[in-house]
């Protein structure tokens, strides 16, 4: 059963229909049941008049078994549910949010490296293994740990899913200064391997002297010039 929401603070002004941005306090479940009946009404519409929301962005646990603090100690959170109970905890909202959500809407979902895979799985049942659009690596280049018998854990994953194939993407652009090589991937031969240029000035990578005889065909990254 819906529960009108509780609205902690208000952002923006108001639209034509009086909708404003809103931060809500409450379990995440019923504020979606709220959310799902103003969709079936009309109350809740993207900025074109399209019923749902166009994007959804979530954060859910990540099923650690740990409570979390925040400014001063205090009590921020917790996180208890794991095994089975979180997936299916994880699951009901999926449903709910793909309900939610308009009909060229996407929706991205922040992971680690000990539920992912669970939750990919998870997700292509929920929206379809073909609306799966991209696994999203967020890299933490600063994050090091020292003393450790493998490699750091740095980075999270962010899972991009389409309610269908009609879908919204705009192409980013990442300004650079000055020049830089591009690391292209080549298939090489025996005579590659041995250490020879490639046609178009690009150059092999270096394999260790003592490998390149085990190297029949095999990918490496060539350096290509800068354009």
């Amino acid at each position: 059963m819906a529960v009108p929401l509780q609205v902690i603070r208000e952002f923006g002004q108001p639209d034509e229909s009086g909708w404003t941005n809103q931060l809500i306090f409450g379990d995440n479940l019923q504020a979606a049941k709220t959310l799902l009946d103003m969709k079936r009404s009309g109350e809740l519409k993207s900025a074109d008049g399209q019923p749902g929301v166009r994007l959804v962005y979530i954060d859910p646990p990540f099923a650690s078994a740990r409570d979390f603090v925040g400014g001063d100690e205090e009590r921020a959170y917790q996180d208890r549910v794991v095994g089975a109970a979180f997936l299916e905890f994880l699951r009901r909202r999926l449903v709910m949010l793909r309900e939610l959500m308009a009909d060229d809407g996407s929706i991205f979902v922040h992971l680690d490296s000990k539920k992912g895979h669970y939750v990919k799985v998870l997700m292509d049942e929920v929206f379809g293994e073909r609306n799966f659009r991209n696994e999203i690596v967020w890299h933490y280049y600063n994050k090091m740990q020292g003393n450790i018998k493998r490699f750091a854990s740095n980075h999270d994953v962010i899972y991009w899913y389409s309610k269908s194939s009609t879908f919204n993407f705009s192409p980013l652009k990442e300004l650079r200064e000055g020049g830089s090589g591009q690391a292209t991937r080549a298939e090489m031969g025996q005579g590659d391997a041995e250490g020879g240029q490639r046609e178009g000035g690009g150059r092999q990578g270096g394999l260790p002297r003592n490998r390149r005889q085990d190297c029949r065909r095999c990918l490496a990254y060539v350096d290509a010039p800068a354009r």
